[in-house]
């Protein structure tokens, strides 16, 4: 895999650009692990408690709010935030096998991982009569099976603009990754070259309350469609990352989700 997804920079000087072939950053293309957006929950702990509130969409590791609650004229949240657009550059599946939250602090809480739609990870995630299995250190509690619909997009917010970040789907919010995955083939063309909206939502159900992600079609007055020359850049992204990921070297990182936390770990599919 070559590195220019992370090194590529056309607003370099002409006196830099012949440095290019040797950037000495050679070694750190071997994995990319792209921000993620993160949704708070009203369970959320530590620096998401303290910095923000539920409901609001947070670029992780960076701590960067994208978009929070809309606010109804006494000042009070609403159920959803504004649309924000972006296009979606990549798709992959993941199939994890996470263990029990209380292994939290003595077990890692992905026990294994595959990319395979064939493999064994694959098949019980996707069934729900082997979702669950006991937790070998732990007999009385379970693992759980769990399939990521995993996209890589770019966010057109002021200060995010043209930063791919990772949208990831699963558990009770696999229905609304689904959703968009058909909201991309019913457009007919490149995801790579089509515009969304994406906006956070109160959910609830008979096992607990959460925040999820909704994409829609763009509002009008947004086009549907990337201008030519976004188009050329995110086509240049998308073949990096189809790259990167036959190579394997797409990495998510799923630790910090609140999917796993509280209420939300017993919403089912």
């Amino acid at each position: 895999m070559s590195n220019s997804l992370i090194i590529k920079n056309d607003n370099l000087p002409d006196y830099l650009q012949p440095a290019m072939v040797d950037t000495g950053t050679e070694n750190m293309g071997q994995f990319i692990v792209p921000p993620r957006i993160k949704v708070v929950q009203p369970v959320s702990r530590g620096e998401y408690k303290d910095k923000f509130s539920p409901g609001d969409a947070v670029l992780v590791p960076q701590m960067l709010r994208i978009i929070g609650l809309d606010l109804d004229d006494r000042g009070r949240p609403k159920n959803e935030s504004s649309g924000v657009i972006f296009t979606p550059l990549f798709f992959f599946p993941e199939f994890c096998l996470w263990n029990p939250l209380e292994a939290k602090g003595n077990l890692p809480m992905i026990r294994d991982s595959s990319y395979d739609p064939t493999s064994l990870l694959a098949i019980k995630a996707r069934d729900s009569k082997r979702r669950f299995e006991p937790c070998p250190e732990m007999p009385d509690k379970q693992m759980r099976y769990v399939e990521h619909l995993n996209f890589v997009v770019l966010i057109h917010s002021e200060g995010l603009n043209m930063l791919p970040a990772i949208m990831s789907f699963s558990r009770a919010e696999h229905r609304s990754g689904s959703n968009f995955a058909a909201l991309i083939k019913m457009r007919m063309a490149p995801m790579y070259g089509c515009q969304f909206a994406f906006r956070t939502r109160y959910r609830e159900n008979d096992k607990g309350q959460w925040y999820g992600i909704d994409v829609e079609n763009p509002p009008e007055g947004v086009g549907a469609f990337v201008d030519k020359p976004t188009f050329e850049y995110t086509t240049y992204q998308y073949q990096e990352l189809k790259a990167a990921h036959a190579d394997r070297a797409i990495r998510v990182d799923h630790e910090a989700d609140d999917i796993v936390e509280g209420q939300v770990q017993n919403t089912e599919l």
